[in-house]
């Protein structure tokens, strides 16, 4: 065996070497190109990706699915945190995906959302492969074609359950759909007319006859009428009355051509025969649940179904069958107005029309009707000779309408009262204050009253967010129902979606019975949301799409609930900070920020302060006996700056007249009080160019400290002495490191 010479062998190799150098970075090169191309795609799909390794870890999650999601999930095997389940998703594609395939399929969860989702494997350049899905929320879409589908439904069963003969050409001479009408004269299915040619069905003479009609359509765009004798599948020379009718397309070019037949044989040859024809129409209109008329114009009778007697509780035979009794039952306001539309109709030969009267009813009375109508035969002219229709009974709309105009003007009236009322006033209802700022939330409350936008009340702990709440509720048309109050930052996590939505006997352990949320009780009335921030994101989410008209659904519940409720959310946090931090969703924002109002503290409006301790002084003394307060001590309160604002005030007023002493900031004494008040020496800061909030912040840690010690730590009641909740209380606190 002759051996190669050394230097080919080495040339060989170096060549070898080369080749596998080249397609090394050729290959690097695709892995950063698919790279960059990842990227874009995570960058530019407006949907949710998340990326997954083999063992169903998520690698990563981009920011709509976090956002949807709740919290990054990254790190976590899917299956448990996406579903919430314990072992692999029996419908999982992960093996085919990480056999190479690309997957797409349409999903629909158990909150009944549709999402389409895209799968493809992507390779590393380790030899890893990862899955790749990005998922789009396509439940409008669904929601729009079960729509459309079910629109499509209902109007081939109107056809298909209508007298009157209805197909369309695609061309001159070539059927494209027929109703089941059209096909039964012919004594075919409909399957077998359709998309078939005219000479097919009909003989050569008759569709000679069809198809120059047709070409005339087509070719001048003009509708055409005309009778023509035809055979039909039963081998019965019938006399078809046939309109023809062009649907143009953009460029009014001919797209397709719509016809309609009446059989007018009977008509034509005796009125007996019409007369039966008639009688069978009777028959269908009688098995209707509607209240269907049929009017001929030509004789001028009338036929109306049992439905219409029983809509006006008369019997049958008590009103004869003709177009003089329908004359005769009419309110005398409506009589010629309807009587006039309806000729002017005829006159113009409109298709169809709309009207709403009142008619008579047996017991007394009249009942609202809306009366559709339309044309369904036309003589050779093209004047309407027969039309049919229905009666629908809107009286409960017409009087809901009545009660909400009559409510509006109420409203408006009393607005008006009010507004003239509190000017110069020293209060508004149960709201005191006569300062400019209180007029100016007066006028506020009285245009959120006569709104049903939602509003948004600001204001620090115990400026009466919840008494202004109250007040416009019960100044608006829905003062009558009720005024739900739920404090958002009371309900524990675990519970704040069943106190909301309610849940279902059975939900869950302990659910012994039906449970109705927040907004099942305030269904027709107003929501009132205290500390509507703190609702974490997934709640507010929740809340948006229930007041949004998407409903919502009780735990335990398939039942979707669409509650009609006005909120009023209250807070003493600055959403708009809480939105740019992501504490507050944008959307839910803007939804509940629609009429905002600023209560102020009372540390600017002390000249209410007299007002007010005049105001609880009426409210907690006996009736014998209103007490007074020493000129000093109201003048020592408007210099104090009230952090507690008005419940802090309402709470040293209640204590002095219980314990006979006043006890607010620095100034405590016994009642009477007839020497001056000298406070407590409290140590500031011995830099002269303190800010006045670092000084106040100081003066109000001492202070806290200092009730702390008095009432021996007992926080509920420092809390009250202070006039806030114990809430705020351990959060200032914390804020001050009192511990």
């Amino acid at each position: 065996m002759t051996e190669k010479p050394v230097c080919v062998v080495l040339e060989q190799h170096s060549s070898k070497a080369e080749k596998k150098a080249v397609q090394r970075k050729n290959f690097k090169e695709v892995l950063h190109n698919k790279g960059l191309q990842l990227e874009a795609i995570v960058e530019a799909f407006d949907g949710l990706i998340y990326l997954s390794s083999q063992d169903y870890r998520i690698e990563f999650m981009n920011e709509q699915y976090i956002n949807r999601h709740g919290y990054d999930a990254t790190g976590q095997v899917c299956y448990k945190a996406l579903h919430h389940r314990d072992s692999v998703c029996p419908w999982c594609l992960n093996p085919r995906i990480f056999k190479g395939e690309t997957v797409r399929c349409e999903v629909l969860t158990p909150r009944d959302n549709w999402y389409y989702v895209v799968s493809t494997p992507i390779y590393h350049s380790d030899g890893s492969t990862s899955k790749l899905a990005m998922i789009m929320d396509i439940s409008d879409r669904k929601e729009a074609e079960e729509s459309l589908k079910e629109k499509v439904e209902e109007q081939n069963l109107l056809l298909d359950n209508i007298q009157t003969q209805i197909w369309y050409l695609t061309d001159e001479k070539t059927y494209g759909a027929v109703n089941r009408a059209h096909a039964e004269f012919l004594d075919l299915d409909k399957k077998e007319v359709e998309q078939k040619n005219l000479y097919d069905i009909l003989g050569k003479a008759e569709a000679d006859v069809f198809i120059a009609h047709n070409r005339k359509v087509f070719n001048e765009k003009n509708k055409v009428h005309a009778e023509e004798w035809v055979v039909n599948g039963r081998g019965e020379k019938r006399l078809l009355s046939m309109n023809i009718f062009p649907k143009l397309d953009g460029d009014e070019n001919v797209e397709y051509v719509v016809c309609s037949g009446e059989d007018i044989t009977d008509y034509r040859n005796s009125e007996e025969k019409l007369r039966q024809s008639k009688k069978r129409l009777d028959l269908a209109m009688e098995a209707t649940s509607d209240a269907l008329w049929d009017w001929d114009l030509v004789t001028n009778k009338a036929f109306f179904n049992r439905c219409f007697y029983t809509m006006l509780g008369y019997e049958p035979y008590e009103l004869p069958q003709s177009f003089d009794t329908w004359k005769t039952l009419i309110h005398p306001e409506d009589k010629n107005t309807i009587i006039k539309k309806v000729n002017e109709y005829i006159q113009n030969k409109i298709d169809s029309f709309e009207v709403e009267y009142r008619l008579k009813a047996k017991q007394g009375g009249w009942r609202w009707i809306m009366a559709r109508g339309k044309v369904v035969e036309r003589d050779e002219s093209g004047t309407p000779v027969r039309m049919i229709g229905t009666h629908v009974d809107i009286t409960e709309r017409k009087l809901n309408e009545e009660a909400l105009r009559i409510s509006e003007a109420h409203l408006r009236e009393e607005n008006l009262r009010l507004r003239v009322s509190f000017k110069g006033s020293n209060q508004f209802g149960v709201i005191v204050g006569k300062s400019k700022s209180m007029h100016d939330i007066y006028e506020l409350i009285l245009k959120a009253a006569v709104s049903s936008a939602n509003v948004i009340i600001y204001g620090e702990s115990g400026t009466g967010k919840e008494l202004v709440a109250q007040t416009i509720h019960d100044l608006s048309n829905r003062g009558g129902k009720k005024f739900v109050t739920v404090n958002c930052s009371a309900i524990p996590d675990n519970l704040i979606e069943s106190e909301f939505f309610g849940y279902k006997k059975g939900a869950f352990t302990g659910a012994d019975v039906d449970k109705p949320g927040y907004l099942d009780t305030a269904d027709g009335g107003t929501l009132f949301m205290d500390e509507v921030g703190e609702l974490d994101v997934n709640m507010q989410v929740k809340l948006l799409r229930a007041v949004e008209g998407g409903g919502y659904t009780p735990i335990g519940s398939r039942e979707i609930k669409k509650p009609d409720i006005r909120i009023i959310a209250a807070t003493n946090r600055d959403l708009k900070e809480g939105v740019e931090k992501g504490q507050v969703r944008e959307d839910f924002y803007y939804r509940i920020h629609i009429i905002p109002l600023h209560l102020p503290p009372l540390r600017d409006r002390k000249e209410d302060i007299p007002l007010l301790v005049y105001h609880f002084l009426q409210a907690y003394s006996d009736n014998e006996e209103i007490l007074s307060m020493p000129e000093n001590i109201i003048k020592s309160m408007q210099k104090y700056d009230w952090p507690g604002n008005v419940r802090e005030l309402q709470n040293a007023i209640h204590r002095y007249i219980t314990l006979k002493e006043i006890d607010f900031g620095d100034v405590s004494l016994s009642k009477p009080a007839d020497a001056e008040i000298i406070p407590e020496n409290i140590i500031i800061n011995n830099d002269k160019n303190s800010k006045l909030r670092n000084v106040m912040e100081s003066l109000e840690k001492q202070y806290i400290e200092r009730l702390l010690n008095e009432h021996q730590w007992r926080r509920t009641k420092v809390a009250s002495i202070l006039g806030i909740d114990r809430r705020t209380l351990f959060r200032k606190m914390k804020s001050y490191g009192i511990s």
